[in-house]
């Protein structure tokens, strides 16, 4: 077992490295899924569990070491056979960082990873910060009476670019302690972007098919 724990450096990276079997057998017939923090585990599970309507724990198993995006794909270009053949996701703003410029052809050319159609947290910061979009969730979504926009936002009055990627994880945390329900969250957000989620969602079952038969193990069924 990995103990689940922030990476920053590269020897603590090899330290990872030096912990897992790079030639791990499966015991389990599942495919292993890799994100970036709990949130985006979370997030998939959602869907996969109430767009798909299939139980996730019975094709996959979702691996925590917090591991940031760049380390993920250093473990794909050095070729362990762990991170080729199960799943990478990675948040959506890599696809905005200068640093994935110079990782763009090799994750681009991966089979196994992919993005998320969204960065949880500062999407749904930008997509609740607006006054009605937020008056839509607390009225057909939130249980929360006493959630108002200055309760959500007390700590967060300012546009969204003079916060950072920490800014949004904290807000994040705070509604979150409020409404109690994360799932609650991503139902909205899903039930406004329901063309990215669909596109995301058909790639996914792609990529894990692939994957599953490469592996020999079971495919997420695809209902016509």
């Amino acid at each position: 077992m990995i103990e689940a724990r922030n990476i920053s450096t590269s020897n603590e990276l090899n330290t990872i490295l030096n912990d897992i079997n790079l030639t791990l057998t499966k015991t389990e017939n599942r495919i292993n899924v890799y994100c970036e923090d709990e949130h985006a585990t979370s997030f998939l599970k959602f869907l996969l569990t109430n767009k798909l309507e299939i139980n996730p724990e019975l094709y996959m198993r979702f691996i925590d070491i917090d591991l940031s995006w760049t380390h993920y794909v250093q473990l794909y270009e050095k070729e362990i056979p762990e991170f080729r053949n199960n799943i990478i996701l990675l948040d959506a703003d890599v696809l905005e960082m200068k640093e994935y410029l110079k990782k763009r052809t090799t994750v681009e050319a991966a089979e196994n990873i992919e993005f998320l159609p969204l960065t949880i947290e500062k999407d749904l910061f930008s997509l609740l910060k607006v006054y009605s979009n937020f008056n839509e969730f607390q009225k057909s979504y939130s249980n929360v009476s006493a959630l108002n926009y200055d309760i959500c936002f007390k700590d967060w009055a300012l546009n969204i670019e003079q916060y950072s990627s920490n800014d949004f994880k904290h807000w994040f945390f705070h509604l979150e302690k409020i409404i109690g329900d994360r799932d609650i969250l991503f139902k909205f957000w899903t039930d406004r972007n329901q063309e990215k989620t669909e596109i995301f969602l058909e790639k996914f079952i792609h990529m894990f098919n692939e994957l599953a038969e490469r592996n020999e193990t079971d495919s997420i069924p695809v209902h016509q």
